[in-house]
Formats: structure tokens, C-alpha cells, sequence
């Protein structure tokens, strides 16, 4: 496993890091094993946030036999809740990992100027957790953004934080001439990245794998011929594209199967650059996906007035045909108070959407695929992975 320095500060943290979000997709005993190979095969960045519930539960407990100490600990909150309340989740969460310190803390989910205002008042978010870092309860002080990049670069200018995490992948780009990859939606690429690098702010990439949608769009015959190393797949192909980049730390991507673990800690081993063929190819197997993939950054929810879960909805109905979330997906989207065919077309939600997709279109799609789940059942093919990074 290969390590860089973070930013400015003194943690050189590994270039895959593990993402606790979809621990609570399997049992108990595989999350901990999960959890334990993982850092085996040298990953030392470990985030998990305290509204993922669960799953913030099941990684306490595997790290509760001695493997906190062999790893950076990265806990994170949203950024619309008050100062009192991280106070309160972050002591919580040290109890609840029986430690005296985080490694890394973020804000998270701060996107817009609404936000950055509430958490940087007096007795906000910020305050609480400058002061809990003084106590030696947080090392690092960092921010999660999905905001534009003029945003980001203005989190990156505010000298309040330590390291910045964005969303950053194969998915966000789009062509240029010669299948360029180089500048991606936003920017974020070109823009953002180098742009903290170069002010010594640290860099965390997330939904390097679209929180696992990126999978089925990558795993074409084209693609697989041209990976380039026998344990590639074409999901660490993508995988590499992010964490080839020298400027950006590590990738932190969920993870809860052993051979997720393999397969990403691979790319961690050696994350050298695409080669011109892979870029093209890579390029051409993504190619359209950027109106309709959701990165799940939640921004559409606030602003809908029928209260309708948007990015859960639609990311559902992207992972509904592959088996192992099927049966869940079918019975959470029977559960839901709003369905997805509540939508009255307002697009309020599109207006607040940072990626410009199309969230009514999606929504119509998502209704249709995930009734007929749930009551019928899908038949969809496998996809060539279940990665869910």
C-alpha cells in the first residue's frame, strides 16, 4: 500500500481508505472482516460519519480488538445541525469507539453559503470543534463539500481547515477532443484539486466509484480488454483514474466484501496512470451516464416540498438489480411514506441539484423500476462486480 502526506499536517495516510457506509449490508462477523483484512493490507484511513447509524456501531466494535490503534480514525457530521449537537455526536462517537481523540473530523456535507453561514456563526459547528481540537479530542480539522468549485476553493481560502474531501471520478468528466479526462463537471479536476495541493490543504477524494453506480456502466467486454494488469477489473480501473492523481491523498471508498478489499487494496499497491487506450476506453464505457448518475449528495431534498427521499430513491433504482440489495431495496421503497410518484414536477430539486441532472426524469424512471421491484422482482443480469465504493 502506498502512503502520501495529508496537506500540512503530519499523517501520511494511504492512498485507498475505507468507507464505512455499506458495513451494515452484511452480517456482523463478514463487516468485521471485512474491516480487519482491510487494514491488513495496509489501509490505515478509516471514515465513517455519525448519521450512517449502524454502521457506525458495527465499526466500533471490529476496531474494538486493538485495530483503532493501527489506523486514522476519520469521524464526520452534517452541517446543518448546531454547534451543541457536534458537540454532542462527537463525544458519542469517541464512547462509542472507547478512544480520546479523532485523527481527522469533518464537516461535512457543507455545499453552499446557507450552510458554511450556520456552521461558522458564533456557537456553530466550527467553534465547538476548534475548541474540541484545543482539548485534544480532534487532530486534523477538515470539511466534505459537494458544492461548486468556486465553493470548494472558497473553503480551501477560509485557512480553516486542514483538508478538503470532494467528489471526484471517471463519471464527472466529459469529452473533450482526444477523449480527454483531464477537467470534469465543475471542474473539480481541474480547478479544485490542484488549487488546495497547491496551498498545502489536503485532499480526500469521494464516490471515486459513485457509491458503487459506477459498476454496471464499466464492466463492458471493450473495457476488459484493455485493463492492463492481471488483477485489474473495471472497476479499479476507474478506481486508479482518481488515485493516480499525486495531488489528491487517498480515495475513500466503501467497502463489504473481502474481494472489494482485494480489488481496491490492488490499486493501493500500485496506482500508476492510465495508459492513453485505457483512457479512451474508460471514456467511451461512462460516456452519457453524467445527466442521469446521482452522487447521493442529498442538496434536491431540502428544497422538495413533498418531502420525497430524491437521492435515495434514485441511487435505489440504480443498485436494484443486483442481488445482494434487491430484496432490501424492494422492501424499503414499499415502506416509504413519499414515493417517488408524489413528484409535482415543481424542480425546486433541480435547481438545487450542484451536478444538473435530470432529478424528474429520474424520479418517473425510478417510480416505474422500483414498483414493478416491488411487487414483481427485477430481472436484471449481475454485474461484473459488486463494488460499492
Amino acid at each position: 500500500m502506498k502512503y502520501r502526506r495529508l496537506g500540512q499536517t503530519d499523517l501520511d495516510v494511504s492512498v485507498i481508505g475505507l468507507g464505512a457506509l455499506f458495513l451494515d449490508r452484511v452480517g456482523v462477523d463478514d463487516a468485521q472482516r471485512v474491516v480487519e483484512r482491510a487494514v491488513e493490507r495496509g489501509v490505515n484511513l478509516v471514515q465513517c460519519a455519525h448519521e450512517w447509524g449502524r454502521n457506525e456501531e458495527l465499526l466500533a466494535r471490529a476496531l474494538s480488538d486493538g485495530l483503532r490503534n493501527r489506523i486514522l480514525l476519520c469521524g464526520a457530521s452534517e452541517g446543518q445541525i448546531d454547534g451543541a449537537r457536534y458537540m454532542e455526536l462527537m463525544e458519542q462517537g469517541l464512547r462509542r469507539y472507547r478512544t480520546e481523540h479523532y485523527d481527522l473530523y469533518m464537516l461535512a456535507n457543507i455545499s453552499n453559503e446557507a450552510r458554511l453561514s450556520a456552521v461558522m456563526a458564533p456557537g456553530g459547528g466550527l467553534e465547538v470543534l476548534k475548541r474540541a481540537k484545543k482539548q485534544g479530542k480532534i487532530r486534523c480539522l477538515g470539511v466534505a463539500s459537494h458544492g461548486s468549485s468556486k465553493f470548494v476553493r472558497q473553503l480551501v481560502d477560509c485557512g480553516e481547515f486542514e483538508f478538503v474531501m470532494v467528489s471526484y471520478n471517471v463519471a464527472e468528466v466529459h469529452r473533450e477532443s482526444g477523449h480527454a479526462l483531464d477537467e470534469d463537471i465543475g471542474h473539480v479536476g481541474q480547478d479544485v484539486i490542484p488549487y488546495a495541493a497547491e496551498r498545502n490543504v489536503g485532499v480526500l477524494a469521494m464516490k471515486a466509484l459513485g457509491g458503487g453506480l459506477l459498476s454496471p456502466s464499466i464492466s463492458d467486454p471493450a473495457l476488459r480488454a484493455v485493463v492492463s494488469t492481471p488483477v485489474s477489473t473495471p472497476a479499479s480501473l476507474a478506481l486508479r483514474y482518481v488515485v493516480a492523481r499525486e495531488d489528491i491523498s487517498s480515495a475513500v471508498v466503501g467497502m463489504n466484501r473481502l474481494h472489494e478489499v482485494e480489488e481496491n487494496c490492488a490499486v493501493g499497491d500500485a496506482p500508476h496512470a492510465l495508459t492513453t487506450e485505457e483512457h479512451r476506453t474508460l471514456s467511451d464505457a461512462v460516456s452519457g451516464i453524467r445527466q442521469t448518475y446521482c452522487r447521493g449528495c442529498h442538496h434536491c431534498e431540502h428544497a422538495c416540498p413533498k418531502e420525497i427521499v430524491i437521492g435515495r430513491i434514485l441511487q435505489w433504482e440504480a443498485l436494484i438489480g443486483w442481488p445482494m440489495h434487491e430484496q432490501s431495496i424492494r422492501r424499503d421503497y414499499g415502506e416509504l411514506e413519499h414515493k417517488a410518484d408524489e413528484c409535482i414536477e415543481c424542480r425546486l430539486c433541480e435547481a438545487d441539484c450542484p451536478y444538473g441532472i435530470d432529478v424528474v426524469g429520474g424520479l418517473r424512471r425510478a417510480h416505474k423500476t422500483l414498483l414493478s421491484a416491488h411487487t414483481q422482482g427485477v430481472n436484471r443480469p449481475l454485474p461484473a462486480r459488486s463494488e460499492t465504493g
